[in-house]
């Protein structure tokens, strides 16, 4: 319906199709639906700039989550809203969601097989830069599902599943006794024929693995190979924080992070915390190629944060 808050365009209720290329399965798409609107005041809603909060279980993230009810009223299914926030911090410990999903069985019964489905995607990052999207008709089934999960006054409270019924198990019967047979004669073992023992393969070198503080720079974005070039010439924060330069003519070929002024712009690059990372960046896992597609791309916030309990 409409909405006068986004001069009469609405859009409750209408879904659309979603793909991620910086995730573990880049092909991957999901319909999802809109249910609210994304508040101004928040967190990478400004004016003009097209914003997606996936309803994900148990990935809120307080620290930007500006209508949180989970654990406050019946029938959110949680106990809390920390609860509810389980995995809202997985880039924290975890270098995609996939390696966070065994978080998902810390949630009601309910909400962990969703969980883990949207663990499997393996995003990359919370607020994905070339996400694709176009609105698309919602499934029938879809709709059926989404309208059951909410009534008048907000979200219904989620059925309890019931157990399955017990299995009668059959009464075994009694075990006959065994049968005296009597003990053959011992078969003399033939004599073996020896056979020589293979040379073995030569042991291959080892190879130093990649530090994890090199590894945390593979999912980061190289500006020197960008239009930008350095670090000074960023002017987005979010994309300062996630960027770094590596070249071997600079900072004697060090792997270095660019860093915010005081936690504001400019962006620059911090020399000392430069480090040596030996075989960087082939020993990273293989980049996944974004292939051509007819879908809008576009910048968003922090896109798996969830306004819904």
């Amino acid at each position: 319906g409409g909405d006068p808050n986004d001069g009469g365009v609405g859009g409750c209720g209408k879904c659309v199709l979603v793909q991620n290329p910086q995730s573990m399965h880049p092909d991957w798409t999901a319909v999802v639906m809109k249910k609210n609107r994304c508040p101004p005041w928040s967190h990478g809603c400004d004016a003009g700039k097209p914003h997606l909060d996936i309803a994900a279980p148990g990935y809120d993230n307080l620290q930007y989550s500006t209508a949180n009810i989970c654990g406050g009223r019946p029938g959110t299914g949680f106990d809390s809203k920390q609860q509810s926030a389980t995995l809202g911090s997985w880039y924290k410990q975890c270098a995609d969601t996939a390696k966070c999903a065994h978080l998902c069985d810390k949630l009601p019964e309910t909400f962990r097989k969703g969980c883990r489905l949207f663990s499997s995607w393996g995003w990359k990052r919370g607020d994905p830069s070339s996400v694709k999207y176009r609105a698309v008709p919602c499934p029938a089934e879809f709709r059926k599902h989404v309208g059951a999960q909410f009534g008048a006054d907000g979200a219904a409270p989620a059925p309890v599943p019931t157990p399955p019924a017990a299995t009668p198990r059959p009464t075994p019967l009694p075990t006959p006794l065994p049968t005296h047979r009597p003990t053959p004669a011992p078969t003399p073992n033939p004599t073996a024929i020896s056979t020589p023992s293979p040379t073995p393969a030569p042991t291959p070198e080892a190879t130093t693995p990649m530090s994890s503080a090199c590894k945390a720079y593979c999912t980061r974005t190289n500006v020197v190979l960008t239009a930008s070039k350095a670090c000074n010439k960023i002017k987005d924060q979010n994309e300062c924080l996630h960027s770094y330069m590596y070249k071997t003519k600079f900072n004697k070929g060090k792997v270095t992070p660019c860093v915010l002024k005081k936690g504001r712009l400019p962006c620059r690059p911090q020399k000392k915390k430069g480090i040596d990372c030996p075989g960087f960046p082939g020993a990273c896992p293989a980049l996944l190629f974004e292939r051509p597609s007819h879908m809008a791309t576009v910048k968003t916030g922090d896109i798996v944060q969830n306004d819904l309990p």
